[in-house]
């Protein structure tokens, strides 16, 4: 039942009343079933997917109607609402297991959301397989799309830069990340230098085949990494430019071109 729900809603938005692209918004998952409590199992509200407002508030404003995707039973599922949908945004949250990336977890290795893994790789592999609709990898999610292509983690950051602000509002720039001239990042936000949020410890090791690297940080860090492939429009940033949309124009460039670029899908 909650699927066909789901089903109407999403046929409803992509009438022709409505002609904006429909955007679909990984959520974060609270546990995998492995480590659910049996107190949890008896009270099922405490399992949920969930995102911040700020994602569905930077789509709208740009333009899009935001769709939460709550993690699905199988890659069937997932195809099922990707065929509804114009772009997707994978967004930030948990760890990534490193075992994706064909490496082991250590001592720094967070919680990990192993369905959501699968459903994210799903989502790329949907893209590429089948409709090559817009990606919009938030720092999380750039991690995912390398390694989708074959990349490596950097399982913990060491730096002196800040890259993981717990003490500073997330709405703050932390530390500054430098262009590629010749990226279509280059060209959303038009500027070589920008100054962003940071929320991250894990960062993109070894850079997947397909991808390039379109920022770093003085550090040398990778920031931002972009599709090869021009018949597909994939762009992953390691920070947070949906806390900074109203503050940032490089930020809100960065949604209103996903958005544009998603329109020629619905």
């Amino acid at each position: 039942m909650l699927y066909t729900i789901k089903y109407i809603f999403l046929n409803d938005v992509r009438g022709d009343f409505f002609l904006k692209p429909v955007i679909g918004i990984t959520a974060g998952y609270k546990a995998d079933e492995k480590d659910i409590t049996i107190k949890e199992k008896e009270n099922r509200r405490k399992i949920y997917n969930f995102i911040t407002r700020d994602y569905a508030n930077a789509i709208n404003k740009s333009g899009g109607i935001a769709v939460i995707l709550p993690t699905p039973n199988s890659s069937e599922d997932t195809y099922s609402i990707m065929d509804k949908l114009d772009g997707v945004v994978l967004s930030g949250g948990n760890d990534i297991n490193p075992v994706i990336c064909r490496q082991c977890a250590d001592e720094f290795t967070g919680s990990l959301t192993c369905r959501r893994d699968d459903q994210e790789l799903d989502i790329l592999d949907y893209v590429f397989k089948k409709r090559s609709i817009p990606v919009l990898g938030i720092c999380r999610g750039t991690q995912i799309i390398n390694a989708y292509f074959g990349g490596t983690l950097i399982l913990n950051i060491n730096s002196k830069i800040e890259h993981k602000q717990n003490k500073i509002p997330r709405y703050k720039a932390v530390h500054s990340v430098d262009i590629v001239e010749d990226s279509q990042l280059r060209e959303i936000v038009k500027k070589k230098n920008i100054f962003v949020n940071s929320i991250h410890h894990q960062a993109i090791g070894n850079v997947g085949d397909g991808l390039k690297v379109s920022a770093k940080s003085s550090d040398n860090i990778i920031e931002a990494v972009e599709s090869i492939d021009d018949n597909y429009n994939i762009i992953g940033v390691q920070w947070h430019p949906e806390i900074m949309y109203d503050i940032d124009e490089a930020c809100k460039n960065l949604f209103i071109d996903f958005v544009m670029n998603c329109k020629k899908f619905n």
